[in-house]
């Protein structure tokens, strides 16, 4: 099995920053709680492996930010997420793609 290099990881530091941008939204908007409750958890990220990044970067914002806040995510929260993307689709151009 071949490693992957830290280099070899693709997204950019403006990705990871919108990325960021996004989990602290859903969990003052969608959850009620802080957004700074995700500075820990973006710090272990930048610190780990990329490994760790991977795996972080290929959760879901909406997901990570429930995780987070400590609330299972509802059909009433994952509807207030939908709805914020159907208005504001081009607010985090990092992740229209």
């Amino acid at each position: 099995m071949e490693t992957i290099k830290e280099a070899d990881f693709p997204l950019s530091q403006r990705d990871m920053d919108a990325y960021w941008d996004l989990v602290r939204w859903t969990l003052s908007e969608i959850f009620g709680e802080f957004p700074e409750e995700a500075d820990d958890y973006q710090q272990f990220v930048n610190e780990g492996s990329v490994y760790d990044k991977i795996a972080c970067y290929h959760t879901n914002p909406f997901n990570l930010a429930a995780d987070i806040a400590g609330v299972p995510p509802s059909e009433t929260t994952d509807a207030q997420y939908k709805r914020f993307w159907a208005k504001n689709i081009t607010v985090f151009p990092a992740h229209n793609r």
